[in-house]
C-alpha cells in the first residue's frame, strides 16, 4: 500500500492491525495527535510484536499510540461491549472476521480511506468478509489469513521414522507411536471459538457444511456426526491428545 494521504488520515484514526483484522469504532480523530488501541495478545511474541508495530508508526505519522493487550476470548467479549454501547475509549479494535457481522452497525465505514488500488495489496477473499454485504461498507481491514497446517518436530518424527499423517487414520496411528512416557502425540483446543474452528476443519473434511442451500441448519448430518466423533476419540478413546485439552484455547493449544 501507497504511502498517500488517505492511507495516513486512517492510521491517524486507527493505528494498527491485528489477527483477523482491525476495525475503527470512531474515526473523527482524524488529527490526533495521540490514539488508543485495543488489540489481540497471546504468547511472548506479541509484546515485542506490538512494540516495534506502534515504535514504526509513531516514526512514520508522529502519533503516539497507547494501548491495551487482552487474550482472544476476553477481548472478543470487551470489543462486543464497548463497540455495542459506542464507546469512545479505543479508536481501534482487534477484531475477527467470525464476529464481523455482529459490528457492522457499530463500526465507522473504512471506505473513503482506502482505494481500490489500496485493497488490492489484500486477498479479495479476506476484504470480502469484511464488507458489510447489505451496504458495501468497509467494516475492518485484515492482517493476516488463518492457514489451517499441521505442525510437527521434524526431530521426532525423523528419529522415529515417521512422516506426517495425511489422512484421519494416518493422524491416529502417528499419534499414537509418539504418545508414551508422559509425552503425548497431538494437541488440538477443545474449548471455546478454537474447538469450533477445529470441528468446522474436520466437517468439512468428512464432506459436511453448517447451512444448506436454505441456510438451514446441516451440521447434524451423518458428516458432522463422523467429525464430531472423531475429534472426542482424539482425547477420549484414543488418547493421544491429553486429557485437559477439553479446556484448552489458543494460547494452551
Amino acid at each position: 500500500m501507497s504511502g498517500n494521504l488517505s492511507r495516513r488520515r486512517f492510521l491517524a484514526a486507527s493505528a494498527a492491525v491485528t489477527a483477523g483484522s482491525l476495525a475503527a469504532p470512531w474515526v473523527a480523530r482524524a488529527d490526533a495527535k495521540e490514539i488508543t488501541a485495543l488489540l489481540i495478545t497471546g504468547g511472548p511474541l506479541y509484546p515485542k510484536y506490538w512494540e516495534k508495530i506502534v515504535q514504526d508508526f509513531t516514526a512514520k505519522t508522529g502519533i503516539k499510540v497507547r494501548y491495551d493487550l487482552l487474550e482472544f476470548t476476553p477481548l472478543t467479549a470487551k470489543v462486543v461491549t464497548l463497540s455495542a454501547a459506542r464507546s469512545s475509549q479505543y479508536d481501534v479494535y482487534s477484531t475477527h472476521t467470525a464476529q464481523i457481522d455482529s459490528y457492522f452497525n457499530h463500526f465507522a465505514p473504512l471506505n473513503s480511506y482506502f482505494s481500490d488500488s489500496d485493497l488490492a495489496d489484500f486477498y479479495p477473499v479476506a476484504v470480502k468478509y469484511l464488507r458489510d454485504p447489505k451496504t458495501g461498507n468497509l467494516a475492518a481491514i485484515p492482517r493476516n489469513m488463518d492457514a489451517r497446517v499441521q505442525y510437527y518436530r521434524s526431530d521426532i518424527y525423523q528419529e522415529k521414522g515417521l512422516k506426517p499423517a495425511e489422512t484421519w487414520e494416518e493422524l491416529v496411528d502417528v499419534g499414537l507411536k509418539l504418545t508414551g512416557n508422559g509425552h503425548y502425540g497431538l494437541v488440538v483446543p477443545g474449548q471455546g471459538d478454537p474447538a469450533q474452528r477445529t470441528f468446522s476443519d474436520l466437517l468439512w473434511q468428512a464432506g459436511g457444511d453448517w447451512v444448506d442451500q436454505a441456510n438451514k441448519p446441516a451440521f447434524n448430518s451423518e458428516a458432522g456426526i463422523k467429525a464430531l466423533t472423531f475429534y472426542r476419540d482424539l482425547i477420549q478413546k484414543h488418547k493421544i491428545v491429553p486429557p485437559d485439552a477439553v479446556g484448552y484455547q489458543w494460547n494452551e493449544n
